[in-house]
């Protein structure tokens, strides 16, 4: 049975067509379109064959017509119904590869002037913007659950700060809340993680401690911290210039890192960065270009880019998947040679089995290379001087660190050790991990990086790194250790 709405949607559309719609009227038309998806495909159906019969007879006398109108063959057909139906807004008309418009088409029956054809053409226009918005949300209020799908949504006009957690800003920087805009003044994040949006689509976590300067849309200046940039095809050559480095992409995901030091350390997570040595000019490789899995570093002074180790579990790239700094102490760190390492310990001597613990000493470092740097981290041992002769065997160095207000599972500790002679194992909370740093047969000591992860317990965790000192003949045989650690956790 024929349903009644589609007399009454017909009788609209030839007055539609006719320039007689009355207000009311163009009402109710919109409602039969918002009420029956099947009225929405007849409509785009009559819009079409209208346009068609408009342009094989209608064409205007003043004009020649064009070599490229539609011919007869443009007629719709089955294949042209088809693709009206599943069209997703009203079409013009069907084109030709390389066919051009002609000029001027008129109303179907007679010239009007020049009034009613803007008449015309605000009733096609309003309708056929009713029937999009429907088509984009209209569908989902009347059908609920229904997918939608939606347009390309407008480029945002601001460079906004879209979330944060837990975020301390410094005096200078005042209080930046969510969805509010940046400007191109100094920023001073003391703590916590926000994640920016730019306009041109790049976001950013930055986490605190950093300080960070927004020049515009495609170039951040990062003074000091550790960011990662998530950044899309139409905003390819963002970059972020820190005091030794220029980071540019070439669409990708990146992070860096501006250390206190004044280096640069860079990754990439997925596509291609250019590492540019600020301070470069001819000699060295001056440009590096990353793929992803790659890292490298850009020293202080340095001319060049070296290739890094990578260690993408630094980076925050999600916020829901946060990891917070775990209090750890690399040895010797802000301590003068000499001095009692207050975090660590020796707490064992295999060849003495009545040995008491003691605290490990700052020990003074004669050799080129491997100096102690207070900033960073510094020798330890049994005793400041540095031709002293301990005893071959196994020495136990002991450190402890808090996991409170974060989850063990998550805890992931990176270190970098240094060692005279050898790193035998590293015992978590007294389980050993196999971790080890072997001794160099060419200078005697081991440098190397070990993972800890999977045996972490909340509240104190101890950490025992068990050193060998293997026999030598000279007068100077100290056993030494020197760490420095970067481990990182979920909340609670």
């Amino acid at each position: 049975m024929r349903e009644s709405w589609i007399a009454e949607l017909d009788a609209l559309l030839l007055k539609l067509d006719d320039e007689a719609l009355e207000l009311g009227e163009v009402r109710r038309l919109n409602e039969l379109l918002a009420t029956y998806p099947a009225a929405r495909r007849r409509y785009r159906l009559f819009i079409h064959m209208d346009g068609v019969l408009s342009w094989e007879h209608q064409i205007d006398r003043a004009d020649a017509a064009p070599a490229n109108a539609i011919p007869e063959s443009a007629a719709i057909d089955s294949a042209s119904a088809v693709a009206v139906e599943n069209a997703a807004i009203v079409p013009e008309c069907s084109l030709r590869a390389g066919e051009l418009p002609p000029r001027r088409i008129v109303p179907a029956r007679t010239r009007v002037s020049a009034q009613k054809r803007w008449r015309n053409y605000v009733a096609y226009s309003i309708a056929a913007a009713v029937l999009l918005v429907l088509l984009l949300g209209g569908v989902h209020y009347f059908f609920p659950g229904a997918p939608i799908t939606t347009a390309p949504v407008a480029a945002q006009e601001r460079d906004i700060l879209e979330a944060g957690v837990d975020p301390v800003w410094g005096e200078s920087s005042g209080g930046i809340r969510d969805g509010e805009a940046l400007n191109s003044a100094p920023l001073v994040l003391r703590s916590g993680l926000i994640q920016v949006r730019l306009r041109n689509g790049v976001s950013m976590i930055v986490e605190g401690p950093a300080q960070f300067q927004l020049l515009n849309s495609n170039l951040l200046l990062l003074n000091m911290g550790r960011l990662s940039a998530r950044v899309p095809a139409r905003a390819r050559g963002f970059s972020v210039q820190t005091s030794s480095a220029r980071i540019v992409d070439l669409g990708t995901e990146f992070g860096v890192e501006a250390r206190a030091d004044g280096s640069t350390h860079c990754e990439v997570f997925l596509g291609t960065i250019e590492a540019h040595a600020l301070r470069a000019f001819d000699s060295g490789p001056a440009t590096l270009t990353l793929s992803a899995g790659d890292a490298a570093d850009v020293l202080a002074e340095s001319r060049s880019v070296d290739v890094a180790d990578s260690v993408p579990e630094d980076f925050v790239r999600d916020l829901t998947q946060a990891r917070y700094p775990i209090k750890l102490a690399n040895t010797g760190i802000g301590l003068n040679e000499g001095d009692d390492e207050p975090n660590w310990r020796i707490t064992k001597k295999s060849f003495d089995p009545a040995y008491q613990p003691q605290q490990a000493v700052v020990k003074r470092y004669d050799e080129a290379t491997h100096v102690n740097d207070p900033k960073k981290s510094q020798w330890i041992s049994t005793t400041s001087r540095m031709a002293t002769a301990d005893p071959v065997g196994y020495y136990t160095f002991q450190t402890h660190f808090d996991m409170n207000g974060l989850d063990p599972a998550t805890a992931v500790i990176h270190a970098h050790v240094l060692v005279d002679d050898g790193l035998v194992d590293v015992l978590i909370n007294g389980n050993t991990t196999g971790e080890n740093v072997p001794v160099d047969p060419g200078d005697g000591r081991g440098v190397g990086e070990i993972v800890l992860r999977g045996l972490f317990k909340p509240g104190i965790n101890t950490l025992d790194f068990v050193v060998y000192n293997k026999p030598n003949a000279s007068i100077r045989n100290p056993v030494m250790l020197r760490v420095e650690f970067n481990g990182r956790a979920a909340k609670n």
